[in-house]
C-alpha cells in the first residue's frame, strides 16, 4: 500500500494532492501515517486469508 500511494502522491494526479490525499516527504511519512490509521493491510485478502475455525 505504501508504494502505491507514494506513486501517486504528488504525481500530477488530481488524486494525488489534498484534500484528496496528503503529501508525504518519504516513504516513512507514509507508513507512519497508515499505520495511525489502521490502513497498511488495505487489500492483503487477496494474500492472507483468514480461516474461522468451528469449536
Amino acid at each position: 500500500v505504501v508504494s502505491n500511494t507514494m506513486a501517486v502522491s504528488g504525481s500530477g494526479l488530481f488524486a494525488g494532492y489534498p484534500p484528496n490525499m496528503p503529501l508525504y516527504c518519504s516513504w516513512l511519512d507514509c507508513w507512519n501515517h497508515l499505520r495511525s490509521l489502521g490502513q497498511l493491510k488495505r487489500g492483503s485478502s487477496l494474500f492472507f486469508r483468514y480461516y474461522k475455525a468451528l469449536r
